[in-house]
């Protein structure tokens, strides 16, 4: 039984770690945004992503690395976020941003996947958001300067 723990807690970790969700020694930056999910950065502030939490799993990544700006009310979570691309090394590409929603309110019986819109361009980001109803006053109120 403890051998079979010791397993779950090990590949646990690992998985964490590979989504770039922080890890079991602590993050370089962890803020509650809304219910069940979170802004983490693992090792550094360019790993920063949108996370969801329970009391079981630790941190699973909704959105990846890098995220650099976000709003949130009741109802929406709205990101911007800098992909990264890998060509020999894992950078963050400013010269690309992309724009999510997530419909809290749609959340009740769906999984994350089911209401996590994007990535999309600016302007299907607008559309979208007009779509959904997210509320014109809400804005990207957290703001990352140096991983803008």
């Amino acid at each position: 039984m403890i051998a079979k723990i010791v397993i779950y807690v090990l590949l646990f970790s690992t998985c964490t770690l590979l989504i770039g969700c922080g890890d079991m020694f602590g993050n370089a930056y962890e803020e509650h945004i809304s219910g069940k999910y979170y802004l983490v950065a693992g090792d550094g502030r360019e790993q920063m992503g949108l996370c969801t939490t329970d009391e079981f799993r630790g941190y699973l990544g909704v959105i990846v690395p890098t995220v650099f700006a976000i709003g949130y009310d009741k109802d929406f979570i709205i990101v911007k976020q800098h992909p990264r691309h890998f060509d020999g090394h894992d950078v963050m590409n400013r010269q690309v941003t992309s724009y999510y929603i997530v419909a809290l309110k749609e959340q009740r019986g769906k999984s994350d996947t089911d209401i996590v819109y994007g990535p999309m361009t600016k302007e299907k980001f607008h559309a979208k958001r007009k779509e959904l109803g997210v509320p014109e006053d809400l804005q990207f109120t957290r703001v990352f300067k140096d991983l803008e």
